[in-house]
């Protein structure tokens, strides 16, 4: 089963979490990365998702699952950043109460 570690903001610090454990915290978003890099090394399929201020997740790291399909997007649909940002939201408040 694939594996995905979220990095996001927690307080004044950094934390490093996957889902139904207890996250690990970091100093700086650069450390935090590190350490996620780390466990990805070892773990494969993996993915590491950096949750931004703004609001939109952003993949970094895909190691042993499918390629991403690219949105297709047609007339009168919601913007693309907004879609991001619900779906960040809603990973990232699952992430934190699991």
């Amino acid at each position: 089963m694939a594996i995905t570690l979220h990095v996001y903001r927690s307080g004044k610090v950094w934390a490093v979490k996957k889902e139904g454990e207890p996250g690990a915290y970091f100093e700086t978003e650069a450390k935090a990365i590190a350490a996620a890099r780390a466990i990805a090394r070892k773990t494969s399929p993996v993915q590491i998702v950096v949750h931004k201020k703004s609001g939109i997740a952003v993949n970094i790291l895909r190691k042993g699952l499918p390629k991403l399909q690219p949105l297709r997007r047609g007339k009168g649909t919601v913007p693309l950043r907004d879609i991001q940002k619900a779906v960040a939201k809603v990973a990232l408040e699952d992430v934190i109460n699991s």
